[in-house]
């Protein structure tokens, strides 16, 4: 048997790595005919909006939700966000640059949702 690791050429590092003091946590609830929630790390502010955006994506637009993004490094509360579903996501949207740059406008994506584009997101697909 050959040793591959001795044949391949070493791998440059292409990006600086992201060095922080901080861990955040996204997080979410909604109430409703399907509750849900959901959980996540990030090592960024930045980065933990769009995990929360990720998260809100496929749930109900229409059902009641609160969200939160927690620095845990400091123990405080960033941002708290309340109100639909669609609302918070167009909120956390507003605020993610990482957001627009795989989604397009923040505001396009919740636009398209309350005008139904995506009638699985309002619940009428199932």
């Amino acid at each position: 048997m050959v040793d591959q690791q001795g044949s391949r050429p070493a791998v440059t590092r292409t990006t600086t790595p992201v060095i922080t003091t901080s861990l955040y946590e996204a997080a979410f609830s909604t109430t409703g005919e399907h509750p849900q929630c959901g959980v996540a790390l990030a090592r960024t502010e930045d980065e933990a909006r769009q995990r929360l955006a990720d998260m809100l994506f496929l749930c109900d637009p229409t059902a009641p939700a609160t969200a939160d993004i927690t620095a845990l490094s400091r123990a405080q509360l960033v941002n708290s966000y309340t109100g639909t579903v669609g609302e918070v996501f167009a909120q956390v949207a507003a605020e993610a640059s990482v957001v627009e740059r795989r989604c397009g406008p923040a505001g396009d994506i919740a636009a398209q949702i309350h005008r139904g584009a995506w009638p699985h997101l309002r619940g009428q697909g199932r």
